[in-house]
């Protein structure tokens, strides 16, 4: 784990090979859309100026168990993303080098029940934000220590993050 200082300034020298990848997921509520669009677009902000990122995902109506495939596939959310200040859904995401930040692991558990999704070598790790540190997880210790999985399986308590 590091403090977020130093993750940026290793994310500035980083740069030229990869491309620092955000991913935002808000759950299917009873909120309005006027409520769902300032959350994600707080988190938005939030990955671009803390985490860095260049780009940056959204699923607008996904629970956490929705597998990525079945993600944003609804006019809804097609509709809600023009809205947006982001780079589209994850079906529009690319497949170059690439950090994948979050701000929690909860909105990462579908890639991790088969494990296919990160097969991929593309991504080179994974970045989420713990408050003043950030988790670097790297894509090889995914792939082989099972116990950094059980990361992505449990759910803990909500985390606030619109502040």
């Amino acid at each position: 784990m590091k403090n977020v200082n130093s993750y940026r300034a290793f994310a500035h020298v980083d740069a030229e090979k990869w491309t620092i990848v955000g991913y935002a997921r808000k759950s299917i509520t009873k909120e309005d859309d006027s409520a769902r669009h300032r959350l994600l677009t707080s988190r938005i902000t939030k990955l671009k100026t803390k985490l860095l990122c260049g780009k940056v995902f959204v699923s607008p109506f996904s629970n956490s168990d929705t597998e990525f495939e079945k993600r944003d596939r609804n006019a809804q959310a097609s509709k809600f993303i023009e809205s947006l200040k982001c780079d589209g859904t994850m079906e529009a995401s690319e497949t170059r080098m690439v950090h994948l930040a979050a701000i929690d692991y909860a909105g990462l558990l579908p890639i991790w029940r088969t494990c296919d999704h990160f097969k991929h070598k593309c991504v080179k790790e994974i970045v989420i934000d713990k408050g003043h540190r950030v988790e670097m997880i790297p894509r090889r210790r995914l792939l082989k220590d099972d116990k950094t999985l059980q990361l992505f399986r449990c759910r803990i308590k909500a985390v606030n993050r619109s502040n």
